[in-house]
Order: structure tokens, then C-alpha cells, then sequence
């Protein structure tokens, strides 16, 4: 379950362009549970959830801010992953999650 939700994971980094750094994981993982949570993949729970408490510990105002930012988006974390996704641009891809500005 976990190797099929990577990739989404990684694209919600490249649609919200929050790094890979223990900061970026605490962003992307508040962004990906203030639209839905994590859909399809509920194995992912313990993770987001760790990054997001890490986040709310280490760097609150900026956790907190990514948390608001996907409270009007949505996550690819309701569907599956398909190779045709990566022929997207950025701003398709971040038009699909709702990321307009």
C-alpha cells in the first residue's frame, strides 16, 4: 500500500513546492490531511501523522500555515496512481488539487 501512495505523496510535493526536508515533510503531511486525509492509503496514518506532530513541535506557525493552505484543496490520495499524471505540468497538477494561487 505504501509503495502506491509514494508517488502521490511526492507529487503533492512538486503541486505545493514544500521541500523534502524535515520542514517540507511536516507541510506536505498538515496539507495532506486538511483536505480528506489520506483516502485510499490508510496505512499512511502514522506517518502523516508523526511528520504533522514533528511539524507542530518543531515549526508550528509554518505546519500550521501548510494545514490551512489544503483546507481548500483536495489530494491525490482518493485515486490511483497512473504514469499518465507525469506528463502533467506543474500547473495542471496543481490545478487538480485545487492550488490556484
Amino acid at each position: 500500500m505504501r509503495k502506491r501512495a509514494l508517488p502521490l505523496h511526492d507529487l503533492h510535493h512538486i503541486a505545493t513546492g514544500y521541500g523534502t526536508t524535515i520542514l517540507g515533510e511536516a507541510e506536505v503531511a498538515a496539507w495532506e490531511l486538511a483536505p480528506k486525509g489520506l483516502g485510499k492509503y490508510p496505512n499512511g496514518w502514522i506517518y502523516v501523522l508523526a511528520m504533522f506532530f514533528i511539524g507542530l513541535a518543531l515549526y508550528p506557525k509554518k505546519t500550521l500555515q501548510a494545514f490551512k493552505r489544503g483546507k481548500n484543496c483536495t489530494n491525490l490520495f482518493n485515486s490511483d496512481f497512473k504514469s499518465e499524471i507525469l506528463d502533467d505540468t506543474v500547473a495542471e497538477l496543481r490545478k487538480k488539487v485545487g492550488l490556484t494561487c
